[in-house]
C-alpha cells in the first residue's frame, strides 16, 4: 500500500482527522505481512469517548467487550478496511491491503474475545449502510 492510497481512503469527515492525527503525526509505523498490513501507533492524551462521539458511526461499528471502558475500545471499518484499538491512551490504527486481510484480523479479534468470554458483538452504528451489515453477516453468521 502506498502513502497515497491510504490518505484516498481517508478523505472524508473525520477520518481525515484520524489520519492527520494517526497517519501523518504517528510516532511509530510498523508494518506487517509484506507490506498487507500497516499500524501507526500514537499517544493520544483523551478516554475512549473522544472517538465514541467524533467518528462517523454510519461506518466505523464498535467491536463490544465486556473489557470496554473509559479506557479501553476497538472499532472496525470496512470501507476503510481499517481497525482501530484505544487502551489506556495508546491508539493503534490498522489498515489491511484487502478485505481477506481485514476479516481475517476481525475474527482473530473476535476469536481472542470469545475465548476470554469477553465478546459481546459489533454494533453496527447509527444509521448502518449495506455494506457494513453484510459484512456483519459473513463475519457474525
Amino acid at each position: 500500500m502506498t502513502d497515497k492510497e491510504i490518505k484516498d481512503r481517508f478523505s472524508e469527515g473525520f477520518n481525515q482527522t484520524m489520519y492527520k492525527l494517526f497517519v501523518e503525526d504517528h510516532q511509530q509505523k510498523e508494518t506487517f505481512n509484506k507490506k498487507k498490513e500497516i499500524r501507526f501507533y500514537s499517544l493520544f492524551p483523551k478516554d475512549r469517548y473522544f472517538f465514541d462521539f467524533n467518528m462517523n458511526l454510519n461506518e466505523w461499528m464498535q467491536l463490544d467487550t465486556g473489557v470496554d471502558a473509559h479506557y479501553f475500545g476497538n472499532w472496525i471499518n470496512p470501507s476503510l478496511l481499517a481497525t482501530f484499538s484505544y487502551i489506556e491512551g495508546d491508539t493503534y490504527l490498522t489498515i489491511y491491503e484487502d478485505m481477506i486481510g481485514f476479516k481475517t484480523a476481525v475474527k482473530g479479534i473476535i476469536h481472542y474475545q470469545r475465548l476470554e468470554d469477553n465478546y459481546r458483538g459489533i454494533d453496527p452504528g447509527l444509521n448502518p449502510c449495506d455494506k457494513n451489515m453484510a459484512f456483519l453477516s459473513v463475519i457474525t453468521g
